[in-house]
């Protein structure tokens, strides 16, 4: 199966891969070794000298993860509260200086913001993810990791405040240290149980009612887990098509699975016999019809425009989306943004951009008005959406029983 075709059911987590374990809380911290630093006093950053006796707070971030962004308006409000204390905000990305400058002219962050392109630091630090936030104590340790949940909360922000005050020396301190295991996160290897052989003993389909709303999903090729789809979800993967043109009563199409899957990696294969299990399990049947049904076209009237840059052909693809925030490094108007989109407009996406390159970018809109992103695509990236009706094949599910 291709792995593109499961982009529809993805939720993307920004992953920086890193074999060896995250520094340990009451680990020594290196030197840092930031080629640059932006909005401070200094122009690089090799010795922690210039910061002695003072708390430091790292957010390791970059422009093309979504997660990332999505809280700096938490972190800019928490240095806010914290400005007349002794402590000290780093922002530190990985990549390019002309990308990061790029990014703050659109997008504010308050406190010094450190460029590691080479990695250097981080990788002396053993980041394993973006966002990871760390609190460095006056002593020069790890103080804490932050969950990214808890940057809005009033208790970290009296907990930094008392911690402030009194601080001493205290061996494997462990008192902000939380499970940074995010709800709702996915890692987009890994795959689910099973072995990689081709006996057929090796392939099976768990499909079982969920009664929750939203959770993980786990895919790679030939295999499928997740706490939480829904069936239209499933009846797209297994059909080839889009989630939107599943069609049927409202009380099938609501009911949300836990799914288990394990079959051949053949694209073919794998829906010929998810599709054979669909039926079987769930007591369904599956028909096709040709129908008028809505959709948008997305299309780019004026070429690029300021908000899109080309990538360089050196840069890997990275892509990920969080609530209000689409950010993209190295890739193309494909699945995963098409995907999103339909996800907010609840409709099929009919790509006519004609944009085939890749790119850089990243989207803005109001995540309490998801139909805001119509007019953030045209504001920001030259991009226009037009309702219309087309003719398409869909698929009609309906009971067995």
């Amino acid at each position: 199966m291709r792995t593109y075709s499961l982009y529809t059911f993805l939720l993307f987590f920004c992953l920086y891969q890193n074999s060896s374990a995250q520094i340990a809380v009451g680990g020594i911290v290196p030197e840092p070794s930031l080629e640059l630093v932006l909005q401070a006093p200094v122009s690089k950053l090799d010795s922690w000298s210039i910061l002695k006796d003072k708390w430091v707070f790292v957010e390791f971030w970059a422009t093309w993860c979504a997660p990332c962004i999505a809280k700096i308006p938490d972190l800019n409000a928490l240095q806010k509260e914290l400005i007349n204390e002794n402590i000290q905000f780093i922002s530190i990305s990985p990549e390019k200086p002309e990308k990061v400058k790029r990014f703050l002219e659109r997008k504010s962050i308050s406190g010094w913001v450190g460029v590691d392109t080479d990695n250097s630091f981080i990788s002396d630090m053993k980041v394993s993810k973006y966002p990871t936030t760390i609190l460095i104590s006056p002593d020069g340790k790890v103080h804490s990791i932050i969950d990214q949940n808890d940057l809005k909360k009033e208790s970290l922000l009296l907990t930094i405040r008392n911690e402030i005050k009194s601080f001493s020396v205290k061996e494997n301190s462990n008192e902000l240290t939380v499970d940074n295991k995010t709800k709702g996160s996915m890692s987009m290897g890994g795959g689910t149980k099973g072995s990689n052989t081709n006996e057929l003993t090796d392939y099976y389909v768990k499909i079982e009612k969920s009664d929750a709303q939203g959770g993980f999903v786990m895919g790679s090729q030939g295999k499928l887990k997740s706490n939480s789809m829904s069936l239209p979800d499933l009846i797209a993967i297994a059909y080839g098509t889009s989630k939107f043109y599943v069609l049927g009563k409202e009380d099938i199409l609501k009911t949300r699975y836990s799914v288990d899957i394990s079959l051949p990696q053949d694209q073919n294969i794998f829906q010929q016999m998810l599709q054979s299990s669909l039926g079987k399990q769930l007591n369904i049947i599956v028909t096709k019809e040709n129908r008028s049904v809505p959709a948008y076209v997305l299309s780019s009237p004026n070429g690029i425009t300021k908000n899109l840059y080309k990538s360089d052909i050196n840069t890997k693809r990275k892509v990920s989306a969080a609530e209000g925030v689409i950010a993209v490094s190295s890739s193309g108007f494909d699945g995963f943004f098409i995907t999103q989109l339909e996800n907010l407009l609840n409709a099929k996406i009919i790509n006519k951009t004609n944009l085939n390159d890749k790119y850089d970018y990243n989207l803005y809109w109001d995540k309490d008005h998801p139909k805001s992103i119509i007019d953030a695509l045209k504001e920001q990236l030259g991009l226009e959406i037009e309702a219309i009706n087309t003719d398409a094949e869909v698929l009609i599910v309906s009971s067995s029983n």
